[in-house]
């Protein structure tokens, strides 16, 4: 078993390279347990309502952004983040409790905006497809 994980869902589109330099940059920061990458919507249809969908998750992810850069704490979203292997097996719960047990325990969640908006995932592409979540 890796020392590390990468987290991704199904569509993500992961960008080159991205590994590399994940590896070496949570590799130098032993407290760090988790670096959350920046992601982006890919949006594929154009329709209307994928539009609404791509619109709000581009602000929740700048808000994300904003609240960072202001000396909030990196949340876990669950995806698009790279993991260290030993601190999933002590704590495997739930996202947001593991976030929270983590920085409990003094480790730190970074926040990988190096990549740009590399990560782009997908949305749901109509009403039925988001009711089918």
């Amino acid at each position: 078993m890796g020392d590390f994980i990468l987290l991704i869902d199904s569509d993500t589109r992961v960008p080159t390279n991205c590994l590399l330099d994940a590896v070496s940059k949570i590799t130098n920061s032993p407290q760090v347990a988790i670096l959350q990458y920046s992601s982006r919507v890919m949006n594929v249809t154009k329709s209307y309502f994928e539009n609404g969908i791509t619109f709000f998750t581009n602000m929740v992810y700048t808000q994300i952004k904003y609240a960072i850069a202001n000396g909030d704490v990196t949340p876990f979203v669950r995806h698009n983040a790279i993991l260290r292997w030993s601190i999933l097996e002590a704590t495997i719960s739930e996202d947001f409790d593991m976030a929270l047990r983590l920085q409990s325990a003094s480790y730190l969640m970074r926040f990988g905006a190096y990549m740009g908006d590399g990560f782009k995932e997908g949305v749901s592409l109509t009403v039925y497809d988001e009711l089918a979540r």
